[in-house]
């Protein structure tokens, strides 16, 4: 969330302000980390992680803290590490930021060590757990541990073998994020259906849960919003430049999109359509704003 902020602000105050803050929270994680594998276990409190069925009986908590460690979590705390080394890295820290990273770069090399299936091609939910979850796959991608062909190679298995727990809407964004990362966002058309279908519903919101559901509204209703925005009008800020932006439009099975993209100055108006397998997309820039285009091969209208 601080890294977030400052991507829009370039507030580098708000980041030295809460770094201590940051090491603070992480340190009560690191105390929970496995002596024996290195890997985060069970913390005492609540560890939410998604409502799976096979986790009910453990109120969404990973299968696999009932036997030891978790994979996902693991996973978790490492990408926690590196945020916390980039900020501090900006707020001044660039001692404590390398010793952060060395710590993630451990617990990477404990999940890779004792949780990589390589028959399956995925990281199994625990050390010795015969359990596999696409979230587990999305994290291990965005955390670093897997990457290139390897990385896809998950994803696509997280996707297409039946027996891997599938992600709800609770960690839909972080299996997009995957995808994008690793150039097979088209993986995500499935998975995006499941937001589609909740119209049939009658529900214009996202409900907490696929089914039996006990709150029919919650943060993750933003997601195709964002993978709208994001992905398929390809709208993206600079990190640190706030009204500094980059478009790459795809659109996948779609024809045509148009909108409007919120900024703090103001409006970016978009059209892209697609024509004999070539995306064009027309801009309309409120003054402040500067949109570079991204080299994609797409052909692209700005004005």
């Amino acid at each position: 969330m601080l890294l977030e902020y400052w991507e829009h602000t370039g507030d580098i105050k708000i980041l030295r302000r809460y770094y201590f803050d940051c090491r603070t929270i992480l340190e009560a994680f690191r105390r929970c980390i496995d002596t024996n594998t290195g890997l985060l276990g069970a913390t005492g409190f609540w560890d939410f992680v998604d409502w799976q069925s096979a986790w009910n009986e453990n109120s969404g908590q990973p299968g696999a803290l009932k036997k030891g460690p978790s994979t996902v979590m693991s996973l978790m705390l490492a990408c926690a590490l590196e945020d916390t080394a980039r900020i501090g890295e900006l707020a001044g820290f660039q001692a404590e930021a390398k010793e952060y990273r060395v710590q993630k770069e451990t617990l990477l090399q404990a999940v890779r060590k004792y949780c990589f299936d390589g028959i399956r091609g995925m990281f199994r939910e625990g050390p010795s757990y015969p359990e596999f979850y696409q979230g587990t796959q999305s994290w291990a991608v965005l955390a670093g541990a897997i990457s290139g062909n390897e990385a896809v190679t998950a994803l696509r298995n997280s996707v297409e073998s039946e027996d891997v727990l599938k992600c709800t809407f609770s960690t839909s964004f972080e299996f997009f994020r995957a995808c994008e990362k690793t150039g097979c966002y088209e993986l995500t058309e499935r998975q995006l259906q499941l937001f589609i279908d909740l119209t049939e519903e009658h529900c214009t919101t996202v409900p907490e849960t696929p089914v039996h559901s006990r709150s029919e509204c919650h943060g993750w209703s933003a997601l195709p919003i964002y993978e709208l925005f994001h992905c398929y009008a390809g709208m993206h800020q600079v990190p640190g430049e706030p009204g500094k932006y980059t478009v790459m439009p795809w659109l996948g099975r779609l024809d045509n999109l148009f909108g409007s993209f919120p900024t703090s100055r103001g409006l970016i108006h978009f059209s892209a359509s697609r024509e004999k397998g070539k995306v064009s997309i027309s801009l309309e820039v409120p003054e402040g704003i500067k949109v570079i285009e991204e080299g994609t091969g797409e052909k692209k209208k700005m004005t």
